[in-house]
């Protein structure tokens, strides 16, 4: 075994940090919250199932959390392989076909629901907890009786993006869910000039007192647009 110390003139911010080799091969994350000093364990090399902590409730529940997703991603993993093995077969099984979709449906509402009530829980208590309510999108209702609005699904889900996003937590911009959410979002704007500076001046105007935040968008938003493909 193994013992790493990282020590530093200076408190680490609070985020996501990546663990990662001398080669940049990355073995974990780790949360750095309201805990600065705690400790590692690792048996193995199985970053996940194998690795505990002393002295950081908010990596307990981070670890705690991949432990469960990561069971029902692997059993739809798996499940998606046998289905195109069953696919590809002479001759398929329609019926067991049919069963192992049904049973990856099951896996999926078991993850989903998981998920739900872990950020009903945590969404609003830790960074992590924030992070993972942040990472769902908005669910768009059914339009209003006598809408007429043939987009209204398009106008709901862009208006109420950012509704998961806490813009009062300052270190939401050192995790790695920051950028794919702000990405994503220009994304699903039409290349339209009048309606970029609209939804940018409109989310710059959310970050007004979050420093971190209003700075990597304002650079996300120069970069993407003065080398725009369009």
């Amino acid at each position: 075994p193994h013992t790493y110390v990282l020590k530093g003139d200076t408190t680490l911010p609070r985020g996501i940090y990546v663990l990662a080799g001398q080669n940049k091969n990355k073995y974990m994350d780790f949360v750095v919250d309201s805990s600065v000093f705690f400790t590692i364990r690792v048996e193995g090399t199985d970053f996940i199932n194998n690795v505990t902590y002393t002295g950081s409730p908010e990596n307990e529940q981070a670890c705690d959390f991949f432990k469960h997703a990561g069971y029902f991603q692997g059993k739809m993993y798996e499940l998606r392989n046998d289905i195109k093995t069953m696919e590809s077969a002479a001759k398929p099984n329609a019926k067991e076909i049919k069963s192992a979709k049904d049973l990856m449906i099951r896996y999926q509402d078991s993850l989903d629901s998981y998920i739900a009530d872990f950020v009903v829980k945590y969404g609003d208590k830790t960074l992590f907890g924030k992070i993972q309510k942040f990472a769902q999108d908005v669910e768009v209702p059914d339009p209003p009786k006598g809408n007429k609005d043939s987009n209204y699904a398009y106008h709901y889900y862009v208006n109420h993006y950012w509704d998961n996003c806490d813009f009062n937590e300052q270190a939401m911009a050192n995790t790695p869910i920051f950028q794919p959410r702000i990405d994503k979002f220009f994304k699903t704007l039409p290349p339209l000039v009048d309606t970029i500076i609209k939804y940018a001046d409109q989310l710059l105007d959310k970050m007004k007192d979050n420093p971190e935040m209003f700075k990597y968008a304002v650079w996300f938003i120069t970069n993407k647009y003065e080398r725009s493909e369009y």
